[in-house]
């Protein structure tokens, strides 16, 4: 019986170790995200205006052609 106090300690040490663990990982994934998250937003970006400026035509009643992609 008095290695289950202990072995609960441990337990809990192993558990603090992994959440310290985990959550570095999540601040790294955050990190490259917000490094990539400018390259990726330009394409999306421009793929909104071409649809808004569809939008507008169709609207308006003057025809545009279609954004590619």
């Amino acid at each position: 019986m008095d290695d289950v106090p202990e072995a609960l300690r441990e337990a809990g040490y192993v558990l603090v170790g992994l959440g310290v663990v985990w959550f570095q990982r999540a601040q790294v994934l955050r990190r490259e995200l917000a490094r990539d998250l400018p390259d990726l937003a330009a394409p999306v970006a421009e793929a909104v205006r071409g649809v808004v400026g569809v939008v507008r035509s169709a609207l308006e009643g003057t025809p545009q052609p279609r954004p590619e992609g």
